[in-house]
């Protein structure tokens, strides 16, 4: 072998040897992490033993309690998703407050961070993050905690949080949303002022809480006679919160208050006429004159089914004193009606057709009657 090959074969072999050091170093700070979730897991499982000892060694009847330790839920694997970069530090940093004797060192905390940063754009800031250990052969580029925070939220975080909530605000996406609660509205309004730093403003704050509230709730902004100071937006949500729980109280006492009384009993529907079944044939010899057909109701007994109807003055829809058809208070109240009251309604228009009907079939055979006994053939 040459000296030229043997320079080539020892630079070959030394690449080999840094790539196979940086892969051990990349998993020795994955299995540190993960050593640091065993730990945790392991004091967890320990102090429910030691739980399940003490309830099993209480006497009888005893009711103390053995104090016990807060226990946090670890967060949830991050996948670099901007939206949910601050609620997945505040879940990590929540779970380091609450266990802080895991936690004794910054190192350890930005492990545990790392550890779970399993998906998306989350991993390449890992991966970078153990590689510089690899290389600079420290522990992290960070050297507190906080420095680490910060780098994350300029990675992870909204970029111009400030002016994607002033955005917001100066169009319709804030407004009340039909069938959204007040207390969710107030909420969402008073999260997009605090992002936009505009929450010092009380007037700007006070106006558009009105501008977004739903349109019967302006309508109470514009009836009041004595509104809450318009530069205190916690007066408003007060006295709106007051006014939504006074609709909520009225609507369970609509509810639960009895319905109305029945109106008096109908007048007894007129029976229904049989179908006409005589003739009127013409006295006149030689000719038979086309048949008519004429009815066995009477113009009296058309007079005295009208009179027996309705009262003088009566409502022509319910038959109550009072009042005339086109204001009766039963006229869009259908839906309140009984069985029995509208089936006697719908024989009541039934009948009220058919006399109709039979009116006009009068007023016909009698038209035709006069013709042809005032033309008689020859």
């Amino acid at each position: 072998m040459t000296d030229r090959e043997f320079t080539i074969a020892r630079l070959i072999q030394d690449d080999c040897f840094k790539a196979v050091e940086k892969e051990l170093d990349k998993h020795q700070t994955t299995i540190t992490a993960q050593q640091t979730i065993i730990q945790y897991l392991e004091r967890t499982v320990s102090e429910l033993k030691d739980e399940v000892a003490a309830l099993v060694a209480r006497p009888a009847g005893s009711t103390s309690r053995t104090p016990r330790s807060v226990k946090i839920n670890p967060p949830e694997t991050f996948n670099g998703d901007r939206a949910k970069g601050d609620s997945f530090l505040q879940s990590v940093s929540l779970c380091i407050l609450g266990n802080p004797a895991d936690f004794t060192d910054d190192a350890t905390k930005i492990t545990f961070t790392l550890s779970y940063m399993t998906e998306g754009r989350a991993v390449q800031f890992r991966n970078e993050a153990l590689e510089y250990t690899s290389q600079h052969g420290e522990r992290y580029k960070w050297t507190t905690f906080e420095a680490f925070k910060m780098d994350f939220r300029a990675e992870f975080t909204p970029l111009d949080a400030k002016a994607d909530a002033l955005t917001v605000l100066h169009s319709k996406e804030f407004y009340q949303r039909r069938g959204e609660a007040l207390d969710d509205y107030i909420d969402r309004l008073r999260s997009l002022a605090r992002k936009s730093a505009m929450d010092t403003f009380g007037t700007w704050v006070v106006t558009k809480f009105k501008e977004g509230l739903l349109p019967d709730l302006q309508i109470v902004v514009r009836d009041m006679s004595s509104p809450p100071d318009r530069g205190s937006p916690e007066d408003w949500y007060k006295r709106f919160r007051e006014i939504e729980a006074q609709r909520a109280e009225f609507k369970v006492h609509y509810r639960a208050s009895p319905s109305p009384a029945a109106p008096p009993p109908r007048s007894q529907p007129l029976a229904r006429p049989p179908p006409p079944s005589t003739r009127i044939s013409t006295p006149f010899s030689g000719q038979t004159p086309a048949s008519k057909p004429t009815s066995s109701i009477t113009p009296m007994d058309l007079d005295r089914a009208r009179s027996q109807r309705l009262p003088s003055g009566a409502c022509y829809l319910c038959g109550e004193m009072g009042h005339q058809k086109r204001d009766c208070p039963r006229k869009l109240q259908v839906t309140d009606w009984d069985t029995e009251e509208l089936e006697e309604e719908l024989a009541r228009r039934y009948d009220e057709a058919k006399l109709r009907q039979h009116e006009a079939e009068v007023a016909a055979t009698g038209a035709a009657a006069e013709e042809d006994f005032g033309t008689p053939s020859l």
